[in-house]
């Protein structure tokens, strides 16, 4: 079970692993080529609210589609950050 998302390597299988107990989300992502790779992200509480820690581990593929893999996802990560930033800033207005 999961979803799937088109990019620019075609269309890439997902499944979500998440734990509401440990502050934990994880994808499996499983590319065309049979190639997968993992982000696992982590929330924390400080005192001051939550931290979130973020990483992607790039699954092997050519050293040219290495930088345009970077350059989409540093895009994605942004994109996704803002959303989450306006959500929760939104909750405690």
């Amino acid at each position: 079970m999961g979803e799937h998302v088109r990019t620019f390597r075609g269309l890439i299988h997902f499944e979500t692993h998440a734990s509401e107990t440990h502050g934990t989300v994880d994808w499996k992502l499983t590319f065309p080529d049979g190639n997968s790779g993992w982000a696992y992200s982590r929330l924390t509480r400080n005192i001051e609210g939550v931290i979130f820690a973020f990483n992607f581990v790039l699954p092997p593929m050519p050293e040219d589609e290495l930088e345009k893999a970077r350059l989409a996802q540093k895009a994605n990560i942004e994109n996704e950050l803002a959303n989450a930033k306006a959500a929760l800033e939104a909750r405690h207005e």
